[in-house]
């Protein structure tokens, strides 16, 4: 029976169809320049006595040093590898899938398999959009292969035949020496994987996304699951239960979640594109509509992710009756030949709007539905805002009225913002309404000049202001606010060293949710010293030969020009003088070529990689 927006009348039917539903959201939130091979069937899964594997995902085969390979003797997952060379270099299927028919039978625990597409199954149902899009995602490479092991009681993590992959590379331990996982030796490696919170993803476009949650974070570092008992297939590929709101990619199933979250940073991280959101809005600034006589059509563009949007399309759909007069794109080309009108509109810069005006005529004097979408070459991170629809009011009247929603403003997280708007008419109704961006509470939306604090999150909030007459007459302007949140410096611990060794500084746990550009560090007290790459993150110096406390700033700038500063001592001591106590260490209280490819078949690296697995006893973790 036809459930949930599925149409399959077979249970086989219904798979393909809500198989192909999660791809099509995997196809709209990235692109490959290489078709993806996947392999999916319902199978039966091993089971042990403690889980019951409902479904299971790993990449196929893994390919290092091929052309292309940003990262050399590195592993990458052969779907990533084949977009970044630009052709397919194995010939051979990239992803494999399992999904455990017995679910469907309802011999596990009385849990069924929910193949609707509208995410709305029972409580004793599991969404397979959901599931399916977790399993894909791990198989486009948001899983690690380092192969974690315990020998006479000491654990240790070697890398997958002696070389990373690309996902470990963006694992840090927090508070940790050295920080990065792949610094680490095997010890201190298997450390941080069961460090339970303070393992932490520290991709720029993982930081961006990281800032919007409540929990599961650290300075905007994402944390990833770490328990202090290593789970093998589980721990370090996935991100932590503490992430609030819940997750595509944690280890326990939720609920029905349609959408990347997480995962599209972590993809865009690891290589398959920028990491965009890329919204479109469309507005009539006057309304009613004259039928036979010209009127406007205002489309806006915004870019609310960490990086440039490339390559990015808008398709515009006129309705019947409805004919072009015109459109010019202020950067790129429209093909108004074609239906629907395609405009190549090149890069949209990261937190930049673009404004297109149409100018149209239509015939028929009814409601005509305008549809806008906008696609681009990135990953984008929310693809339900990429369409619009519009739909006209027709009526003989003439039309007076106007509005005027202010200019576009620029501000930091945190901050109370008033937006000022305006019309012709003293006697008109307000009415203000948040179009994009992330969520804020407008207050007084019915005044000249609500109010709101700008949020936590960076982004570009577009505003749309309607102002309505007594005759019904509307008019709308939009205007948009830019907000950037200010980055964290961080200049590392106190540091207690003896007399004439070397010192170095760490800062890379500073953080901002799009980019530090510059690190600079100056010596604000004590005997001076040469500071070599002071304007690194990592600069350092020999210390002088006196016992003496040092101090120093480290100043950092983001990439909109946002700045702080943080400080640090370093005591310098005598250890050899032991008894001269003339200098008291500070309190360390801080806070916070060839075408060649080498690859392996990872046929053995599915029964390793399990993703979802329902734990009998508590409920549905992943």
């Amino acid at each position: 029976t036809p459930v949930g927006g599925n149409s399959g009348t077979t249970r086989g039917e219904q798979r393909q169809i809500a198989l192909n539903y999660a791809l099509d959201i995997l196809g709209q939130t990235l692109s490959s320049r290489v078709p993806i091979q996947i392999s999916a069937q319902f199978q039966m899964i091993e089971l042990d006595s403690n889980f019951i594997v409902i479904a299971a995902a790993s990449p196929k085969v893994l390919l290092r040093d091929f052309t292309g390979a940003p990262q050399s003797n590195t592993w990458y997952p052969s779907a990533l590898a084949n977009q970044l060379a630009g052709q397919d270099l194995t010939q051979q299927v990239d992803i494999e899938a399992e999904f455990d028919p017995n679910i469907d039978s309802n011999l596990n625990d009385g849990i069924s398999w929910y193949y609707g597409l509208d995410g709305l199954p029972a409580s004793n149902e599991l969404d397979f959009v959901t599931v399916a899009l977790h399993e894909l995602t791990h198989g486009l490479g948001f899983i690690n292969v380092l192969d974690y092991s315990v020998a006479n009681q000491i654990a240790g993590a070697d890398l997958y035949d002696d070389r990373p992959d690309v996902f470990s590379h963006f694992f840090q331990q927090r508070n940790a020496s050295p920080l990065a996982l792949l610094d680490m030796n095997r010890a201190q490696r298997a450390a941080a994987l069961t460090s339970n919170g303070n393992l932490q993803w520290v991709g720029s476009a993982g930081r961006f996304i990281g800032f919007g949650f409540q929990s599961g974070v650290n300075s905007g570092n994402i944390q990833f699951y770490a328990p202090s008992d290593y789970e093998q297939g589980s721990s370090a590929s996935h991100t932590s239960n503490a992430v609030t709101p819940n997750d595509l990619m944690e280890p326990a199933y939720f609920g029905a979640i349609h959408d990347l979250g997480i995962g599209a940073a972590v993809l865009a991280d690891i290589g398959w594109g920028n990491y965009t959101d890329v919204v479109v809005t469309a507005l009539f600034p006057i309304e009613p509509i004259s039928a036979n006589t010209d009127y406007a059509l205002q489309i806006k563009v915004v870019n609310n992710g960490v990086q440039d949007a490339d390559d990015l399309i808008l398709n515009y759909t006129l309705p019947s009756n409805t004919t072009l007069v015109t459109l010019t794109p202020p950067q790129g080309s429209c093909d108004t030949s074609i239906d629907p009108i395609r405009c190549d509109l090149g890069t949209l810069d990261k937190r930049a709007t673009l404004t297109l005006t149409a100018t149209v005529n239509s015939t028929a004097g009814s409601d005509l539905i305008h549809e806008v979408s906008v696609t681009a070459n990135n990953v984008d991170s929310n693809i339900d805002n990429n369409i619009t629809q519009l739909t006209g009011r027709f009526s003989a009247d003439s039309v007076s009225i106007s509005s005027d929603a202010g200019d576009d403003i620029n501000t930091v997280t945190g901050q109370n913002i008033s937006l000022g708007g305006s019309s012709n008419d003293n006697q008109a109704s307000l009415l203000w309404t948040q179009l994009s961006g992330p969520s804020v509470s407008l207050n007084n939306t019915s005044n000249a000049t609500p109010n709101f604090t700008a949020p936590e999150k960076s982004g570009v909030l577009l505003f749309k202001l309607t102002a309505t007459n007594a005759e019904q007459h509307v008019a709308t302007d939009t205007v948009s606010v830019s907000v950037n949140r200010v980055p964290v410096a961080n200049a590392g611990s106190d540091q207690v060293v003896d007399i004439n060794s070397s010192v170095t500084f760490n800062a890379l746990e500073s953080a901002d949710d799009t980019e530090i550009v510059s690190y600079v560090w100056q010596q604000t007290a004590g005997i001076d010293v040469q500071l070599s790459n002071n304007n690194t993150a990592k600069p350092s110096f020999i210390s002088p030969g006196n016992v003496s406390n040092l101090s120093f700033a480290l100043t950092v700038t983001d990439d909109l020009g946002q700045s702080a500063t943080d400080t640090l001592q370093v005591s310098i001591i005598d250890s050899n003088a032991v008894n001269d106590a003339t200098v008291s260490p500070f309190s360390n209280n801080k806070s916070s070529g060839a075408f060649d490819i080498w690859w392996a078949l990872l046929g053995g690296l599915m029964t390793q990689q399990r993703r979802c697995k329902k734990n009998i006893k508590p409920g549905f973790p992943l």
